[in-house]
């Protein structure tokens, strides 16, 4: 079976670190097995979501969601 991935949309990382996928922005921090943080954005509403938040970083302050499970 073959399987094919297609980028289709553009991809860039900005210079705060964050890689930016259509209309959202990810920031993905992470030291295995000692720290890990995500950060999701989407600048064009304001949303602003953690998850996995095992080290704080400075993406990190300024999100109104942090997801925990």
């Amino acid at each position: 079976m073959e399987s094919e991935c297609k980028q289709t949309q553009s991809q860039t990382i900005d210079p705060n670190g964050y890689l930016n996928i259509g209309e959202f922005s990810v920031f993905a921090w992470s030291i295995s097995g000692i720290e890990t943080s995500i950060v999701v954005k989407k600048p064009s509403d304001g949303f602003r979501c953690c998850f996995d938040m095992g080290y704080a970083c400075r993406q990190n302050v300024n999100c109104d969601n942090i997801m925990i499970r």
